[in-house]
């Protein structure tokens, strides 16, 4: 059991840098090291605790909580038949749209 916990958090710890390598693409490596920085900062300042927030608590009953939304016409599941003839327009206009081409690495220009 503590092995697959430590495996857990290792590819949570994984799964969170390359989320990080991804919105910060594009961005100077200064720029990207600052922002660690400040973050790392606001934390050992005490900026991001929870005691920042104002959270109001309200007990409900679940029945409560339901009849707040508007009850859906059938049982709120759709058939593949269904979904077809749903997306059916949306996939026949995308046919005719074409993506830009990319250059294959064997199509590339050598230097």
């Amino acid at each position: 059991m503590l092995i697959a916990l430590v495996i857990f958090v290792v590819v949570a710890a994984l799964a969170l840098g390359v989320v990080a390598l991804f919105l910060n693409e594009g961005r100077p490596i200064e720029e990207r090291s600052k922002w660690v920085k400040d973050s790392v900062q606001a934390w050992r300042d005490g900026e991001l605790e929870m005691d920042n927030y104002h959270v109001e608590l309200k007990d409900a009953k679940v029945n409560d909580v339901f009849s707040t939304f508007e009850a859906a016409d059938g049982d709120g599941y759709l058939s593949f038949g269904e979904l077809e003839t749903t997306l059916k327009p949306v996939t026949d206009q995308l046919q005719h749209v074409r993506l830009p081409r990319r250059d294959k690495v064997a199509d590339a220009k050598v230097a």
